[in-house]
């Protein structure tokens, strides 16, 4: 069995002063971005990890806010390091989460379902259904399988059992009873610059010249933003209600 430094340390777990500084931008904009939607809410937090994120919806009004995570190990942390009045961490199953129905007026997921093959994603997504009140608020967020894994069928995370596309997921979504009602990205760019082809080209010339260009970097604030035509971020943020 990994040990607790293992599991806290494996390059999956975001532990804020600890991580890469991209890495920890990224995780903490998709928890910025959800503070606008729990004040006063019961809110669940799945897969918290250490919990940075779920402190920081509490800290902002939510009325309580609930982290699980599957490691005790991260739930020991989480509770040493990010404990809080009106918190509480519990170790459960993404899968079979011990909770009231429709108890929540708000479920944050992040980064969860690419790690679940799909028998564990179709029973995970019929939980977040069954614990959602009928006027709550979904929030999930995953990576853009054409940008990580274009062309692959395996993620080239190694961490990852599957990777989806935008359409994929909002179709998912649909079938387990959510409606997509805002789509928003981040480390957003435009597609030519997310072609296979293209990309390839770009790093050619770039160690063929001895440094980056950096032109990725014009469009990927980490910050969740609405995008348009033209444009595809790294990583999807969801926003859903249930389907009426």
């Amino acid at each position: 069995m990994p040990s607790p430094q293992n599991i806290l340390f494996s390059g999956e777990q975001m532990i804020p002063g600890k991580s890469p500084e991209k890495t920890e931008e990224e995780h903490l904009a998709r928890y910025q971005f959800a503070k606008d939607f729990v004040k006063g809410k019961t809110v669940l937090d799945v897969a918290c990890g250490v919990g940075y994120g779920t402190k920081m919806m509490g800290e902002v009004g939510a009325f309580f806010v609930y982290g699980v995570d599957l490691s005790q190990d991260v739930i020991n942390y989480a509770k040493q390091h990010y404990s809080g009045q009106r918190l509480e961490y519990r170790c459960g199953n993404a899968t079979n989460l011990n909770f009231e129905e429709k108890f929540f007026d708000v479920i944050v997921s992040f980064e969860t379902i690419e790690h679940l093959n799909d028998h564990e994603r179709d029973l995970y997504l019929k939980e977040l259904y069954r614990l959602l009140k009928p006027s709550g608020t979904l929030i999930i967020s995953t990576p853009n399988k054409r940008i990580t894994s274009p062309g692959s069928i395996t993620p080239k995370n190694t961490h990852h059992f599957r990777e989806y596309r935008l359409n994929e997921l909002i179709d998912l979504l649909h079938q387990h009873g959510f409606q997509a009602t805002a789509i928003r990205g981040q480390r957003v760019r435009r597609k030519i610059l997310s072609n296979v082809l293209v990309r390839k080209s770009i790093s050619f010339l770039e160690r063929l010249r001895g440094h980056r260009f950096a032109i990725y970097d014009r469009t990927q604030s980490a910050e969740v933003i609405p995008f348009g035509a033209g444009y595809e971020p790294r990583y999807y943020v969801v926003v859903a209600h249930l389907a009426v």
